[in-house]
């Protein structure tokens, strides 16, 4: 056991508490409102609506969600929208390819094409056409 020797605090430490004054509930309400309340935390970003895989040259795996409408078929970007899914049909064609494209309505550039099978679904093993390489891969979460 420990002895302790001589008071806990001095006089003057015994002092300035014997003087101190409660705080009132105002006040201290005020002291809540004025603290700074930590940032928010972002939300999660949304779950993908198909996912792009394989070795792909260009790289243009990663998550797709969608970005708008096209050919009155849904579009798909990547997070950073540099490339895009969505549906070509020629015109007066009631069927075409879902695309990889750098942009929306353009087959210019690297692109991966897969024949349509089912309208609004663009999953499937999509084939490159130069300068484009690699077969990619897209499929639902």
């Amino acid at each position: 056991m420990v002895k302790i020797r001589g008071p806990l605090f001095s006089q003057e430490a015994m002092g300035r508490i014997a003087r101190a004054r409660p705080i009132s509930g105002s006040y201290r309400n005020r002291l809540r409102r004025e603290a700074v309340a930590p940032a928010p935390e972002p939300p999660p970003p949304p779950p993908p609506d198909y996912i792009v895989t394989g070795t792909l040259t260009p790289d243009v795996t990663g998550d797709y969600n969608e970005a708008g409408v096209y050919n009155d078929a849904a579009y798909y970007s990547n997070a950073t929208e540099n490339w895009f899914i969505w549906d070509y049909r020629p015109a007066g064609g009631l069927e075409g390819l879902w695309v990889i494209t750098q942009t929306v309505a353009s087959l210019t550039g690297p692109f991966w094409s897969i024949q349509v099978r089912n309208p609004g679904d663009p999953t499937g093993t999509y084939t490159a056409h130069a300068p484009a390489n690699g077969t990619a891969y897209v499929a639902a979460p």
